[in-house]
């Protein structure tokens, strides 16, 4: 025997509350919001362009000093 089909509706909403609320021990904060606009696919990104995206980490002392 087998039970009931069931199909869960997830709003986008409801996803994005789900993402924002996530946090770690270390103090990770999540923000989240949808974004409806249309994008081209298929997109290449180069090393060179990849390279040039400022990416900056903080540790929780730095953080904390703020």
């Amino acid at each position: 025997m087998t039970g009931p089909k069931v199909e869960c509706v997830i709003s986008y909403e409801v996803i994005i509350q789900l993402i924002a609320s996530t946090t770690t021990d270390q103090g990770l904060r999540i923000k989240a919001e949808l974004d409806t606009h249309s994008y081209p696919t298929g997109i290449k990104v180069t090393k060179q362009e990849l390279a040039a995206v400022c990416l900056k980490t903080q540790t929780a002392e730095q953080k904390a000093a703020k």
